[in-house]
């Protein structure tokens, strides 16, 4: 019993120290990348992201530059300044951070799969 103790909770602390955390905007996410748009969450939840996000630019003018300093394409334009894109990254989270922290945007946030749940 002792030793099936120590390999669960020797699963959990590895699964945490792969782990990262990630910001966006306004909100943290802790999570392991697992592979191309899926991700472990602290509660073993598989969370999945879709290969587009939003992305509000600071100046309307900066879509070409964007898209080109990062291999984006454009979905949809919602505004001047919001536009829905795409990537073929395989860490999205990972792209949509370090896009959200550009001086080009004001924010990238991205676009997670809605998961309905059963009552």
């Amino acid at each position: 019993m002792g030793r099936v103790i120590v390999i669960f909770l020797s699963f959990i602390v590895s699964s945490f120290l792969f782990a990262q955390t990630y910001s966006f905007h306004t909100k943290s996410y802790h999570l392991e990348f697992l592979q191309d748009g899926s991700y472990l969450n602290e509660k073993e939840k598989v969370i999945k992201v879709k290969k587009s996000f939003f992305v509000k630019l600071q100046e309307k003018d900066a879509l070409a530059t964007l898209l080109k300093k990062y291999n984006l394409q454009l979905l949809k334009k919602y505004s001047s300044q919001l536009y829905l894109l795409q990537t073929d990254a395989k860490d999205i989270l990972q792209l949509i951070q370090q896009i959200d922290k550009d001086s080009l945007t004001l924010y990238a946030i991205p676009n997670f799969y809605k998961q309905s749940t059963l009552r």
